[in-house]
């Protein structure tokens, strides 16, 4: 009996090391995705600071690129917190979307605000956010509808 006991614990032990380096590992990768976040979103703030003769001409004026900024800072704001409400992350990145604007009108670069621009902001935060909704609210009527029975 002792031998089984003893077996029963080398598993549990190794289900436990298994479930620890599991943890592990998934925080490294959070870690790794939260890193990444603050470089891209200090990245934009100082690119929209750049006076606009140095960014790059585009067709539409510099709208898709305010767009797939917050796009991007959406995903990846939303891979770094998952537990965080996307409300509470999109309200985070709309605020930031219009400090940019506000620090465009104050700083002597020569760049300048705009209102249509954070509302291109606040479509790209949007965009992104939707499918991460839906998503979640998927899952919640998948939890309520079994545990109805």
């Amino acid at each position: 009996m002792a031998w089984i006991n003893k077996t029963r614990l080398s598993l549990r032990g190794g289900l436990v090391w298994r479930k620890c380096a599991q943890m592990i590992e998934k925080f490294r990768r959070l870690k790794t995705v939260r890193v990444l976040f603050w470089i891209t979103a200090s990245g934009v703030l100082l690119l929209a600071q750049i006076s606009s003769s140095v960014s790059t001409p585009t067709p539409a004026g510099g709208l898709e690129a305010h767009f797939i900024a917050f796009y991007v800072l959406s995903l990846l704001g939303a891979a770094a917190f998952p537990k965080s409400h996307l409300l509470v992350l999109g309200c985070a990145l709309a605020v930031f979307g219009g400090i940019v604007e506000v620090m465009q009108a104050v700083l002597p670069f020569g760049r300048q605000p705009s209102l249509f621009d954070w509302l291109i902001d606040l479509v790209g935060i949007a965009v992104a956010c939707v499918p991460f909704a839906f998503s979640e609210l998927r899952r919640q009527i998948g939890n309520t509808s079994n545990n109805s029975f």
